[in-house]
């Protein structure tokens, strides 16, 4: 074997190698908003006909993620580009953090009833740290 074909084989390993680890930095941060606060499971108290009563679960909270959030339906921008219907309902939407740390969630309450069986809402929450938005589909039954 010449020098010259060893000297090309090892260039093309490391440019491998680089590449390789900047695949793996990618993958990496993208990763890592996964362990920021999130929108968890949402648990509905209400029937159709009725106003929202809802509790929305905070995953991965941190010190100093509650102090700065803020959770709304997300801009009406954000439904037009997911193709989701707005029901007009969803603008009496209230939204209130309720306990700290891994027990923290948010209490979602409507000022109007609910009148539709399937309503499809964006909610959207932003912190210090970031933003999250999650889409949630409500199924209300009549009681």
């Amino acid at each position: 074997m010449s020098t010259r074909h060893s000297s090309s084989r090892a260039t093309r390993w490391r440019r491998g190698r680089v590449a390789l680890a900047g695949v793996l930095l990618a993958i990496g941060a993208a990763a890592r908003p996964a362990l920021a606060l999130g929108l968890g499971d949402l648990q509905v108290a209400s029937a159709l006909g009725e106003s929202l009563q809802a509790t929305i679960a905070l995953n991965g909270v941190r010190a100093g993620d509650l102090s700065s959030l803020r959770v709304r339906v997300a801009p009406l921008e954000i439904y037009r580009a997911l193709g989701i219907p707005y029901v007009g309902a969803l603008r009496t939407l209230r939204f209130e953090v309720e306990g700290q740390g891994r027990r923290a969630v948010v209490r979602a309450t409507s000022a109007e009833r609910l009148r539709e069986p399937l309503v499809q809402m964006v909610i959207e929450a932003t912190w210090d740290g970031g933003r999250a938005l999650r889409e949630y589909a409500l199924v209300l039954s009549p009681r």
